[in-house]
């Protein structure tokens, strides 16, 4: 009976100490819009949507993580553009998950931990959650 035990503790701890790798990892999403101005005019001219997306992707030591920004016009027929320098773009990263809160930190400190919750496919970028980014696609 002590053996049995002795086994399954060990099972358990084994089970709780790996990450949950392929439920981290994928796409995490959010879009907003806002009215594009002629800068000459001061008119609208129509509605510019942004993408804003975290690509999480599983490394031998936690995730690399990288985001992208995507815009699309309604007044064009360009479709999606990347945005290569829109606003305060992170470049790729390392980052470690701590079970404990269910964080990413990143692994030079240089970026606020993100906020996983895995049950419902969401991250977020601080400890408010009032900027969700929803998960889009496994990876």
């Amino acid at each position: 009976m002590k053996r049995t035990l002795f086994i399954f503790s060990l099972f358990i701890a084994a089970c709780s100490g790996t990450e949950p790798k392929g439920k981290i990892t994928g796409a995490y999403a959010t879009e907003y819009s806002f009215e594009q101005k002629n800068i000459q005019t001061d008119k609208v001219v129509g509605k510019a949507l942004i993408r804003d997306t975290f690509y999480i992707k599983a490394k031998e030591q936690g995730f690399e993580v990288q985001e992208k920004k995507w815009r699309k016009n309604d007044y064009d027929n360009n479709g999606w553009q990347e945005q290569v320098s829109i606003d305060k773009r992170r470049p790729v990263y390392q980052v470690r998950f701590d079970k404990t809160d269910n964080t990413l930190i990143s692994e030079n400190g240089f970026y606020p931990p993100m906020i996983i919750d895995i049950a419902g496919k969401q991250l977020f970028l601080s400890d408010k959650k009032d900027k969700g980014y929803t998960k889009i696609a496994a990876r």
